[in-house]
């Protein structure tokens, strides 16, 4: 599960979710169809394992998908209007 820096990886399997959160490193965008795309830090405990097996799992990712990126740059390239986590604060300095 390598990310380049400015790579952004769509997570489709809750072992990939897993490893990713363990990990800890880079940001979550988590896209949805009905609320603003957000933006989360790896480790967010906003972001849950249970949520993401509803809308990526079970819901194919109709709804909204999940993407793993090491870089705020690369998200804000690909993901203009995203707005940030108000629990983990991706948009300041760790």
């Amino acid at each position: 599960m390598t990310t380049g820096v400015g790579e952004i990886r769509e997570l489709r399997t809750l072992p990939d979710f897993e490893a990713v959160v363990a990990a800890g490193v880079g940001f979550l965008v988590v896209t949805d169809r009905s609320t603003p795309t957000h933006v989360h830090r790896a480790k967010c405990p906003a972001v849950q394992a249970q949520h993401f097996v509803t809308k990526v799992v079970t819901n194919g990712g109709k709804r909204g998908r999940y993407y793993h990126c090491m870089t705020l740059e690369a998200v804000q390239t690909r993901f203009r209007s995203a707005r940030w986590c108000g629990v983990c604060h991706p948009e300041r300095p760790a």
